[in-house]
């Protein structure tokens, strides 16, 4: 017993508090699950193929990231051979902030990631509740001054009132949007 209930924690899903990003600086070997389950990732791919999105100006980021992880392939092999969700985002030039260009979710919890492609980051969190007051422009101001090399992870959670592995109809759930 981990000493809470989804039944205790499911009022707390969807609002109250302040955002923050939540990074933290990880080292190399700390940023991807060392012995992921393959044939469940496949799986989800399989069963969910909407959950690659790209467009085409993804294809530069994901053939670098393919590269950088020693995966043949794009966004979707790369997204195959890990745990990990993979979001490609770039900066357009003359663009002040960055855009959604590629992703592979394999089980989205409150979003359909065709429908954020191409957005910014402000746009893709537009549901959430106190995004653009409490977090949008720290996240920008992030983003513009984040170099090459280090690596940060966000972890994030969300409770939802069912047992589906994909919670994209939670969207227009009564109590609204979640915050994740």
């Amino acid at each position: 017993m981990l000493g809470f209930s989804v039944e205790d924690l499911l009022p707390r899903a969807r609002g109250g508090g302040v955002l923050k990003m939540g990074l933290q600086r990880l080292g190399e070997n700390e940023w991807l699950q060392p012995e992921p389950d393959i044939a469940a990732r496949a799986a989800a791919f399989e069963a969910f193929p909407e959950g690659v999105q790209l467009l085409p100006e993804s294809e530069a980021p994901a053939s670098e990231l393919a590269r950088m992880l020693g995966v043949a392939g794009s966004l979707r092999e790369v997204a195959c051979a890990h745990h990990e969700d993979m979001c490609l985002l770039t900066l357009a030039p003359g663009a002040d902030q960055y855009r959604l260009v590629g992703a592979a979710v394999g089980w989205p919890s409150d979003w359909a990631p065709a429908e954020k492609l191409g957005l910014s980051l402000t746009a893709l969190h537009a549901p959430i509740q106190g995004y653009r007051e409490q977090l949008a422009s720290g996240v920008d101001h992030f983003m513009a001054r984040l170099e090459p090399g280090p690596i940060f992870g966000r972890c994030n959670w969300f409770i939802a009132p069912t047992d589906a592995m994909r919670c994209d109809g939670l969207r227009s759930h009564p109590k609204g949007p979640s915050r994740t």
